[in-house]
């Protein structure tokens, strides 16, 4: 629902709630672990300020070892930026969270923030394709104060095996101020033994 002013195109108050909506899990291709996913959202505008929150939930099917699926994002904002205040997602073999708010400018630009992001994989879980081992990745916001945010950020994966691919460990750690990305240190090491250690930057 909207209401409008006698000016202008943005609506004076408006609302999105979309209440018990319930997909079958095969769309996600999800279906060999969960029957189907719920979940709510709910978009709200008023005096120049949005609201907005949507959250997702899968109960596993009897019998199947995965977990309940979760996923929730929260977060306010005005016209000139918007405040991603939570978000977290619990997926088969697949966890990511956001540790503080993190606020994004109409312009793109990242405001300066503590804030880190981390995903953690055991790949035998994860039902997307075939792979076994565990990765994970972290991201810190390391400077806002410019257009172009600068990142940290951390790569680690371990006894990674899939198609055509056969790797003991795998090390990434590195920087990115857009659009340069740096690996300031990288090591890879195949199944066979051989090690592959690299640095350097893309621009």
């Amino acid at each position: 629902t909207a209401t409008f002013g006698p000016r202008g195109w943005l609506p004076i108050a408006a609302k999105l709630d979309a209440r018990d909506w319930n997909v079958p899990a095969e769309k996600w291709k999800l279906g060999a672990h969960y029957a189907s996913v719920t979940g709510r959202a709910q978009i709200e505008w008023s005096e120049e300020r949005v609201q907005a929150e949507v959250e997702a939930r899968g109960e596993p099917i009897p019998g199947k070892p995965a977990p309940p699926l979760a996923l929730t994002l929260r977060g306010a904002g005005d016209l000139t930026a918007f405040t991603v205040a939570a978000l977290e997602a619990t997926l088969p073999g697949i966890s990511a969270r956001l540790s503080n708010p993190v606020t994004i400018e109409r312009s793109g630009r990242i405001r300066e923030s503590a804030a880190q992001f981390v995903v953690e994989a055991d790949l035998a879980k994860q039902p997307w394709f075939a792979a076994t081992g565990a990765a994970r990745g972290e991201a810190r916001l390391v400077s806002g104060l410019t257009a172009s945010p600068s990142v940290e950020f951390l790569l680690e994966a371990r006894d990674v095996k899939a198609r055509d691919i056969d790797l003991t460990a795998v090390n990434a750690r590195g920087r990115l101020d857009w659009p340069r990305l740096q690996i300031t240190e990288g090591t890879l090491v195949a199944g066979g033994g051989e090690r592959l250690t690299w640095s350097g930057g893309w621009d």
